[in-house]
């Protein structure tokens, strides 16, 4: 019968790989953390909201719901649809001006709302907002549209619902903003 002795994993590395290989790995690791962290607070420094993708606005949409039920916090979804009113243009022009609008909504915003784009509509994500703020969030935004000299050539329409603790409220509204 053989005898085998027991150590510790870094004395086995240490000793069979010639140099202190767990300590370089616990380096790369804290290293890629701190790389991570810094790429995070990168995108925190941004003025306005997050903007997030179509899987993201899920997750986030999702998450908020759980939130709400645990804190008993409501918050809204805002769906903004903005038409450039230029029949002639060309598609780059009215992608321009879409894009456009679209930083003027996003830096209207918390750095707490998450927006996301599908085509020529804005989903906004406002967490603890009451019903009669979002009134004040649209009057925001179309105050930011004007200042631009975008008004004038563009329709923007909002519907907007109140997510609750218990379930979503059917408090669409549309509006023209």
């Amino acid at each position: 019968m053989s005898q085998f002795t027991i150590i510790d994993f870094e004395e086995f590395v240490d000793r069979f790989a010639g140099e202190n290989v767990s300590r370089k790995a616990d380096d790369a690791v804290e290293m890629d953390l701190q790389e991570f962290n810094a790429s995070l607070l990168d995108d925190v420094e941004q003025e306005g909201a997050q903007w997030v993708g179509l899987d993201e606005f899920r997750t986030v949409y999702k998450y908020m719901r759980k939130f709400n039920h645990t804190y008993k916090s409501v918050a809204c979804e805002i769906r903004l649809t903005i038409d450039p009113v230029m029949d002639d243009a060309y598609l780059q022009e009215k992608e321009r001006i879409l894009i456009q609008c679209g930083e003027i909504i996003r830096k209207s915003l918390r750095g707490s709302d998450i927006i996301m784009q599908n085509e020529n509509q804005f989903y906004l994500l406002l967490s603890d907002l009451k019903e009669a703020d979002k009134v004040s969030v649209l009057n925001r935004i179309r105050k930011n549209i004007q200042k631009e000299g975008l008004y004038q050539i563009v329709r923007i329409s909002a519907d907007s619902m109140m997510i609750g603790p218990d379930r979503e409220y059917e408090t669409w509204f549309r509006v023209a903003v």
